[in-house]
């Protein structure tokens, strides 16, 4: 006490201000340790009861609800999750979550800026297909995956038709101006980038409302997505 009060007016006026930082910045990081704490015990909650896949190929576990159905071949094609158990293509599947890794990329170890560049390389130019897709709408953001910064791209786009016609002639009509909804997040881990992709496309249909996809669907379908990266753990 005697030191402070013999200090000169300027000076006690520095220290006041010093102290004052050093609560404010105090305060900030208790805040901040505090909202990650609340936000990691409700990610907890929210997925409790979900069942623990892990794959030691891919070095990578998650969790995914009750009832859904993980498959992987055994190839190099990545792990799918679906809602309901069925295969890659076949009728039905409108929703589909796919992790994949690649390697074929120089050794070394990955920065954010990194995985930008190469989400963006690997991105199909939807604006230059010839008329097949129609971009509707395109963003991206950062999030944060088992403590990693990574890049996520939403995309929302219509289709012209199928890729293929079987048997001709074939019918378009139907296909036309389908949505899809694609949701990639990049994940730079080590030498390798992981990708989480989640898929959702709109009925293939007469009916032009039903050709989009449904909002409050799509808001329910990203929550899961969010979930399940929100329980990625790398096992190395």
């Amino acid at each position: 006490m005697f030191i402070f009060y013999s200090l000169s007016k300027k000076a006690r006026i520095v220290s006041i201000l010093g102290v004052l930082t050093v609560l404010i910045v105090l305060s900030s990081y208790l805040f901040s340790t505090i909202v990650k704490e609340r936000k990691v015990e409700l990610n907890d909650a929210q997925t409790v009861n979900w069942e623990i896949y892990q794959n030691e190929k891919y070095g990578i576990e998650f969790k995914y609800p009750p009832g859904w159905y993980v498959w992987d071949e055994g190839e190099d094609t990545g792990i799918y999750i679906y809602e309901q158990k069925v295969g890659p293509g076949l009728p039905g599947v409108s929703k589909l979550m796919q992790i994949y890794s690649d390697t074929n990329i120089p050794v070394g170890s990955k920065t954010f800026q990194d995985v930008k560049e190469y989400a963006k390389q690997n991105t199909p130019n939807y604006n230059d297909s010839d008329g097949y897709y129609t971009l509707l709408e395109e963003n991206d953001s950062s999030v944060w995956v088992d403590q990693i910064l990574s890049y996520q791209r939403y995309t929302k786009i219509a289709r012209g038709g199928p890729q293929e016609c079987y048997e001709p002639p074939c019918d378009w009509s139907d296909y036309e101006n389908a949505e899809n909804l694609i949701v990639d997040t990049y994940i730079p881990h080590t030498s390798i980038i992981y990708t989480v992709r989640a898929e959702m496309s709109g009925e293939v249909s007469k009916d032009e409302e039903k050709k989009k996809v449904n909002p409050t669907e799509e808001d329910a379908y990203l929550s899961t997505y969010s979930k399940i990266l929100s329980t990625i753990n790398f096992l190395d």
